[in-house]
């Protein structure tokens, strides 16, 4: 069987792309969604996440990110959660984060 090819985007991956070993879900899409919306919303790309493990230099400060609610901002902080296990696990859930007005 021929390797496989494992293409990423530094910045848009999660750490678990950058390893062999690493499993793979929805969770790993959810880093993705979340890095884009933050790319969107600041203009800067995201730390690459396997140096984030070491020093997690990401911003969270961004004059973009102030047209979120709270709720929406700390959505988005854990969908960029480095370990894949505390993590957001699924889309619907950093929809609901990013779009629900409701006080929880």
């Amino acid at each position: 069987m021929p390797p496989l090819s494992i293409m990423l985007k530094p910045g848009y991956a999660p750490a678990e792309q950058y390893s062999t070993h690493g499993e793979q879900g929805s969770w790993t899409d959810v880093y993705a969604m979340a890095a884009t919306v933050y790319y969107t919303l600041t203009g800067k790309l995201p730390p690459v996440a396997t140096d984030r493990v070491v020093e997690d230099t990401i911003s969270w400060e961004e004059p973009g990110l102030k047209a979120l609610s709270a709720q929406a901002l700390e959505a988005l902080q854990k969908a960029m959660v480095i370990s894949a296990k505390t993590r957001m696990q699924s889309m619907e859930e950093l929809e609901k984060g990013l779009y629900s007005t409701a006080v929880e």
